[in-house]
C-alpha cells in the first residue's frame, strides 16, 4: 500500500501542475485533471488505510479526499445543481474542522498525552480551512446550487488545496539533501500553486477574460 500511496502521490504532483499552469478549456488541462483527481483520491485512501494501520487518526486523509471529490463534483455537476452527496460533504468538513480544533486544543492545553502528528499551528490552521469550506459548502446548499465563474472557481480552489495538500506531504519526507532544504528552494514547490490558484481565482471572480 505504501508503494501505492507513493506511486499515486507523484502522479498527483506530475499532472496538478500541468493542470494548474494550463488554462480551462485546453486539452491538457482535461488530460491531467482526468489522471489527477484518480489519483487524488487513490493517495487520499492509502493514507487514511496507513494511518489507520499505525493507529493515528486518517484526518488528512480523509481532508484530501473531501477536497478532491467537491473538486470534482463542482465540474461534474450541472449548474444551479446539489443533492444528497453535497449535504454528506458539508457534514464531513464541518466534523473534521470541529476534529481538528479539538485535537490542537488537547495537545496545547489539555494536559493530555496526546501527540500529534503535525506542527500544532497547523490543526488551527486546516481547522479553519475546513471551517471556510464548510461555511461556503452550508452556502451553496442554501442557494441551491452556483453557477457560472462562481462554479469555476469552486473546482479551481479545492483542486489547489488538495494538490497543495500532496506537496506539503512530500515536502515533509526526509529525502532532499541538506543543501536542498536550506537553499529555501523548495518553498517554491508551495509558493508557486498558491499564486498560480490566486491568478485564476482573480481572473474568473473580477474580470471577464476567464
Amino acid at each position: 500500500m505504501l508503494i501505492l500511496h507513493i506511486f499515486a502521490g507523484g502522479l498527483v504532483l506530475l499532472f496538478g501542475f500541468a493542470a494548474l499552469c494550463s488554462p480551462k478549456g485546453f486539452k491538457l488541462h482535461s488530460m491531467a485533471g482526468k489522471v489527477f483527481f484518480p489519483s487524488m483520491v487513490m493517495v487520499s485512501l492509502s493514507a487514511v488505510y496507513l494511518d489507520f494501520r499505525i493507529g493515528d487518526i486518517p484526518i488528512m486523509g480523509v481532508l484530501s479526499l473531501y477536497f478532491a471529490t467537491t473538486s470534482w463534483l463542482a465540474i461534474k455537476h450541472q449548474e444551479r445543481e446539489t443533492g444528497i452527496i453535497e449535504i454528506f460533504a458539508f457534514l464531513i468538513i464541518a466534523i473534521i474542522s470541529i476534529t481538528f480544533f479539538k485535537l490542537g486544543w488537547d495537545i496545547m492545553y489539555g494536559g493530555q498525552s496526546l501527540k500529534g502528528t503535525l506542527p500544532i499551528e497547523f490543526y488551527f490552521v486546516w481547522g479553519g480551512v475546513a471551517a471556510f469550506a464548510a461555511l461556503l459548502d452550508l452556502n451553496m446548499i442554501i442557494r441551491g446550487g452556483l453557477a457560472g465563474s462562481h462554479r469555476i472557481a469552486r473546482h479551481l480552489w479545492r483542486m489547489c488545496i488538495a494538490l497543495l495538500m500532496a506537496v506539503l506531504s512530500f515536502l515533509d519526507q526526509d529525502i532532499f539533501p541538506t543543501l536542498i532544504k536550506n537553499s529555501g528552494v523548495l518553498w517554491l514547490l508551495i509558493i508557486l500553486p498558491t499564486l498560480l490558484m490566486f491568478y485564476w481565482l482573480c481572473r474568473l471572480l473580477f474580470t471577464r477574460n476567464q
